[in-house]
C-alpha cells in the first residue's frame, strides 16, 4: 500500500511511449488495511496519477468486493458511497486531467484525451452493450427451456 510500488509497477510500461490505461489499483496487497489506510493510499495515488502525463485512465479496484472488502467503495446498503467511495468520487472526474476552459477560451484538451460529453457517450455505449448482451443471454436461454419443455 505504498504509492512508490505503483509508480514503480508503472514505471515498466513507460518505456512503450503510450498512455497508460490502470485499470485496477488498490490497498489490497498487504492483506487487511483499517479505512484509514485505505483513505491516505488513494489521496497519494491519486495524486500521483492525475500529475503524471503518462497516465491517461485509471480505475479503484474495487466497488463491492468479497475477496477485499476493505478496498470497497460501498456500504452495505446499495448505492451509498462510504468515506472511500467519496474520497474517490470528490478527486476523481471523467477524464480527470482535461483542462475546463474560461468562458472567452473554448475547450482544449491534450490530443490523447476525450472531453467530457465524449466519456458520458462511451459509458452510455458500455451500459447499452451489457443490457443487450444480458437481453440476448436471457432470450437464448428462455428458447433453449422452451424447446426441452416442448
Amino acid at each position: 500500500c505504498k504509492v512508490e510500488y505503483l509508480k514503480m509497477h508503472l514505471g515498466y510500461y513507460k518505456k512503450y511511449g503510450k498512455p497508460i490505461w490502470l485499470t485496477e489499483f488498490s490497498c489490497g496487497d498487504e492483506g487487511y488495511q483499517p479505512m484509514s489506510v485505505q483513505m491516505s493510499y488513494l489521496s497519494d495515488a491519486l495524486a500521483y496519477l492525475d500529475s503524471d502525463p503518462d497516465i491517461f485512465r485509471y480505475a479503484w479496484f474495487s466497488g463491492r468486493s468479497k475477496e477485499l472488502p476493505q478496498t470497497d467503495l460501498y456500504t452495505s446498503t446499495a448505492g451509498t458511497l462510504n468515506n472511500l467511495g467519496l474520497l474517490y468520487k470528490s478527486n476523481y472526474a471523467c477524464p480527470s486531467k482535461l483542462k475546463f476552459a474560461t468562458s472567452e477560451e473554448s475547450l482544449q484538451t491534450n490530443s490523447d484525451q476525450l472531453p467530457v460529453w465524449a466519456c458520458v457517450v462511451v459509458a452510455l455505449a458500455v451500459i447499452i452493450g451489457v443490457v443487450l448482451i444480458a437481453v440476448i443471454i436471457i432470450v437464448v436461454k428462455r428458447r433453449i427451456e422452451f424447446k426441452e419443455f416442448a
